[in-house]
């Protein structure tokens, strides 16, 4: 008699995930990816640089699309390889030393696109320029959070970022949760009908509650100025939301990407990150 083999079908798992409901896709999606990112970070080191320019490189890759009509291989190979250098002595020497490699893909940029970009699309050059700092520079602060973190927690050194991603997933979560329990007046109909003021209330509480509580328990000093720091940071994330929103509005498109299952593109993900990420690098600065 032969042995039963079962057999996996593409097209079904791709009929019962489809089935699924948009929030069971994220939550599973978020089960499954965040503890190995969370490992990434924690041990460091060579894993996390190459994740961060990872993730830099596929969003400008989704960044693309989204500014200009077609793809100039010769701009795009280009900037990855100015990410991937940018970030990686970024992370092995100095953030200056990151920071100037960026500059130069900026102009990099700036020259190849007015070169060899057609003249109808005029508006794509600024876009491409900017995506570059975009980008790159939040990415960079997140490095330089990571290996600099024993400057505030010698015996936690993955501390400081970490904090930085739960702060953004708290007020992901907070704004989501308050969105929905009490709605009200929205945030900016015309980018993103579904935010609401009362949204933006909720992801400030959680993000001061999460930041505040976890500088506490982690024997930050100042740790009254985190949960400050966490209302702000809350809506400086949220305007990042509210940019890429704006940016796929202008370009039609409803995500991102999809390599992200329930959740769209890299960028999807993390648009309040990287407006946040600088914001918190500085307030850090300021702290040390």
């Amino acid at each position: 008699m032969a042995k039963f083999q079962p057999k996996l079908d593409p097209s079904e798992i791709k009929r019962v995930w489809g089935g699924l409901s948009s929030l069971v896709q994220r939550t599973i999606t978020a089960v499954i990816l965040a503890p190995l990112f969370f490992w990434v970070l924690y041990i460091g080191g060579a894993w996390f640089t190459l994740t961060i320019i990872a993730i830099a490189i596929l969003s400008y890759g989704e960044w693309i699309p989204l500014v200009q009509t077609g793809r100039l291989k010769l701009l795009e190979y280009g900037v990855y390889a100015f990410l991937a250098l940018g970030l990686f002595l970024g992370a092995v020497t100095s953030f200056k030393i990151g920071l100037l490699i960026l500059a130069i893909g900026f102009l990099y940029v700036a020259v190849v696109s007015h070169m060899f970009i057609d003249k109808g699309d005029r508006r794509a050059p600024p876009w491409l320029c900017f995506g570059v700092l975009y980008i790159g520079v939040p990415c960079l602060a997140i490095l330089w959070l990571r290996h600099q973190g024993a400057a505030l927690s010698p015996e936690k050194t993955w501390a400081p970022a970490a904090m930085l991603f739960f702060q953004i997933w708290a007020t992901d979560t907070g704004a989501y949760i308050a969105g929905r329990i009490v709605g009200g007046p929205k945030l900016a109909p015309s980018i993103s009908p579904k935010k609401t003021w009362s949204g933006l209330m909720g992801g400030m509480f959680c993000s001061a509650l999460v930041m505040g509580g976890c500088a506490t328990l982690w024997g930050f000093n100042h740790a009254n100025w985190y949960f400050a720091a966490g209302l702000v940071l809350a809506v400086i994330a949220q305007a990042g939301d509210l940019f890429e929103s704006y940016v796929k509005r202008r370009a039609g498109v409803k995500d991102s990407g999809h390599i992200v299952p329930g959740h769209g593109g890299i960028l999807d993900r993390v648009d309040g990150l990287l407006t946040a990420a600088p914001a918190f690098f500085l307030f850090i600065l300021l702290l040390l």
